[in-house]
């Protein structure tokens, strides 16, 4: 059983951190769109733009499409999902009690009785609400909300990115940022649940607090005559 939950923490440790990346990404797309459409000055068809555009998504797209779909020789939160599905009884109330319990990296340990109150609240919103074992009926709300979510992006990730589709990709309706964001706000909410749940952390977003000022390269020229 430590076997497989160590396996599952590693994983978890490693989807947390693509998904930082993407939503970092995310971040500093967001204040380029707004600073070049804030610009009056410069040709929104101009070349430059246009491939910032495509390589913010493509990447995100292609990121979405590595977390939503499991492969039995990668990382992925679908590949989590699916194992966890397949041994709900390994993450227990118990055993998430007593992680809890756990001393964390700074040596502080709760009261034990603090420390079961959080874990039974974490318990019950992520894993089973009466039992003490992992539902399985919440798992597969969970592949289902991120299957569903997660859908057309990963179809235009197949067809038009990873692959280039015999006569061209067909789609039902064309990419926008929106529906990339719809999809990453799917895949973030999915993996809150089992980074909670996991490693006993709780975020309110995965996009990091950017500490070094990153705009300010749009700042300063970039030609210098």
């Amino acid at each position: 059983m430590q076997q497989k939950i160590e396996k599952w923490q590693q994983w978890i440790a490693r989807i947390q951190d693509q998904l930082f990346r993407l939503m970092t990404y995310r971040s500093f797309n967001a204040d380029y769109e707004r600073i070049v459409n804030d610009n009056p000055r410069l040709d929104k068809g101009n070349n430059y733009l246009v491939y910032f555009r495509a390589v913010y998504g493509d990447f995100a797209a292609m990121a979405i499409r590595r977390q939503a779909r499991g492969h039995k020789d990668s990382v992925s939160l679908r590949g989590l999902l699916d194992d966890v599905a397949l041994n709900p009884t390994i993450l227990s109330k118990t055993w998430l009690r007593d992680f809890y319990a756990t001393p964390g990296p700074t040596g502080i340990r709760y009261d034990r009785r603090m420390s079961d109150h959080l874990a039974d609240m974490t318990y019950e919103r992520y894993a089973d609400a009466s039992g003490s074992v992992m539902d399985p009926a919440k798992i597969e709300a969970d592949i289902a909300c991120l299957v569903g979510g997660t859908d057309d992006v990963v179809t235009y990730a197949d067809r038009a990115i990873a692959h280039d589709e015999k006569g061209g990709p067909k789609l039902d309706s064309p990419m926008t940022y929106d529906k990339i964001d719809s999809a990453i706000k799917v895949v973030e909410e999915t993996a809150k649940h089992y980074v909670a749940l996991l490693t006993g952390a709780g975020f309110l977003t995965f996009t990091p607090v950017d500490q070094n000022d990153s705009i300010d390269v749009f700042r300063q020229p970039w030609l210098v005559h």
